[in-house]
């Protein structure tokens, strides 16, 4: 949890009514939210070759107030990517058949996915055998397939230091956002 003290909050919650005050806590809330969920991102995109847009759609940010006093959680989706979205290539050599290679960390170069392939029509690496308290474990003959999964966004997120991440993001922001969404909710108030 992250504790933030703002110097006169009193005065601006008697000059303003509780539910502007609870909106303008809100929407700074909600803005910090957003720039925190950038700053993650950037820093997980400096150390894992992922899109930006396939981490932004598995973080999701929800954010309330009770009571006056602001929450916002951050939580991850379930499902790891797919290693197709490692920049993945596809390399076919006569007699030695497909190799697929992923770069899944930034500087520690490609490295080829043993034993893959390709389905027609479907999205994916796969492999012969099945995920068991998320491990994948490497099946015998042809059944059954499943497709393989990089690291989780979730992971990640730990791995870069996440959390301080966010903890400098709403230190170094949290203030003169609240205050500006104070000023735009008296401005509001005053029309």
């Amino acid at each position: 949890m992250i504790t933030i003290r703002l110097k006169g909050l009193k005065e601006s919650q008697t000059n303003l009514s509780p539910k502007r005050y609870a909106t303008a806590l809100r929407f700074a809330v909600n803005d910090i939210s957003r720039a925190v969920k950038t700053k993650i991102t950037a820093a997980i995109r400096e150390g894992y070759n992922v899109p930006s847009g396939r981490i932004k759609r598995d973080i999701t940010l929800s954010s309330t107030v009770v009571g006056g006093v602001p929450k916002a959680t951050i939580s991850f989706g379930r499902k790891p990517p797919g290693l197709q979205h490692y920049r993945m290539i596809v390399k076919t050599t006569k007699g030695q058949g497909t190799k697929i290679t992923v770069a899944v960390k930034r500087g520690e170069g490609r490295k080829e996915v043993a034993k893959s392939f390709l389905i027609k029509g479907k999205v994916g690496i796969f492999a012969v055998g099945a995920y068991k308290g998320g491990r994948f474990i490497r099946g015998e003959g042809r059944k059954p397939i499943a497709r393989l999964l990089g690291p989780s966004i979730g992971g990640m997120y730990r791995a870069v230091g996440g959390y301080d991440i966010a903890k400098a993001v709403i230190n170094e922001r949290f203030e003169s956002v609240f205050w500006r969404q104070i000023k735009r909710q008296e401005y509001l108030a005053g029309r």
